[in-house]
């Protein structure tokens, strides 16, 4: 005879008509074998039959406020704090918050902010379905229970009837959604762990850029002091250049002024000693014509 057995379904927690860890269906010439081994296997809560790990069933067993500490969306800070800088360009990257606000200057934009919100969408979906696949299950194993229940006090025929075994379906195939939306939370998460590790890098790298550029105008501030030092400097200097320049012409103004007048005066005087030797020639020639005589 085929037989379908149904394990850690006991209704009220513990083994008897009502609430049987395991069921087998009763055979025509022996009626209370079903009973006596539904009774003893009921002992074994540990093994699954439909493949579940004890962590899944736990989770699926379980109230759906309870248990989920992993899969709740963690909200941002009211007031994120922007990162510590460090003390200069060789300390170490600064502490920075995983839950803070992802903007750390217009080199990061925020994109890593609208990557861990998708994250936490597609998370608060997963639950969703997570919650609507243990509702599925724990009515499947309500009607499990029930089918159990009625198939005690039924014929074999009846415990092999159709009814029991799309029961026994509907669980497996609950339990196996239940599993897989689990799975895929859990991928979810660590999808959400490795962004919040890249932001992490990333934050660390646009501090790092900060920082240089930082020091990039610190230097360019200091440069162009010492360059508004130097043109000061070099007005200075023409200043004075100009004062030289302008004593210096003025000095040979006044030079040429003085020998142009040293000129006239030597040519009056010129003018004056040639009058004199006219007249000193004339002197003489009157001397000797009278000596001629």
């Amino acid at each position: 005879d085929d037989e379908l057995q149904f394990e850690n379904v006991a209704p009220n927690g513990a083994a008897g008509p009502g609430g049987a860890g395991r069921a087998t269906p009763r055979s025509k010439s022996k009626p209370a074998a079903s009973s006596a081994a539904a009774a003893s296997s009921a002992v074994s809560p540990s093994v699954d039959p439909l493949g579940m790990s004890e962590s899944a069933r736990r989770r699926i067993n379980s109230e759906p406020s309870a248990g989920e500490s992993m899969l709740e969306p963690r909200p941002p800070s009211a007031s994120p704090r922007p990162p510590a800088r460090g003390g200069g360009r060789g300390g170490g990257p600064p502490a920075n918050d995983d839950d803070g606000a992802s903007h750390v200057s217009s080199l990061t934009g925020g994109v890593d902010q609208e990557i861990v919100e998708e994250l936490h969408q597609a998370i608060i979906e997963l639950r969703s379905e997570l919650d609507a696949s243990r509702a599925e299950a724990a009515r499947a194993v309500k009607v499990a229970e029930q089918a159990i229940q009625s198939a005690e006090n039924c014929s074999s025929s009846d415990w092999n009837s159709t009814v029991t075994h799309k029961a026994a379906e509907a669980a497996a195939q609950a339990q196996k959604r239940s599993a897989e939306a689990i799975a895929r939370a859990r991928m979810a998460e660590e999808r959400l762990a490795s962004e919040r590790k890249s932001s992490r890098f990333w934050r660390a790298q646009a501090q790092a850029s900060e920082e240089e550029a930082g020091g990039l105008t610190t230097r360019s501030a200091v440069a162009e002091i010492r360059r508004a030092a130097m043109m000061e400097e070099l007005a200075g200097e023409r200043r004075r250049a100009a004062r030289v320049f302008k004593s210096l012409r003025s000095e040979f103004r006044e030079g040429e002024r003085r020998h142009e007048a040293e000129l006239e005066e030597a040519g009056a005087r010129g003018r004056e000693l040639e009058v004199e030797l006219d007249q000193v020639k004339a002197e003489l020639a009157r001397v000797r014509a009278a000596e001629e005589r």
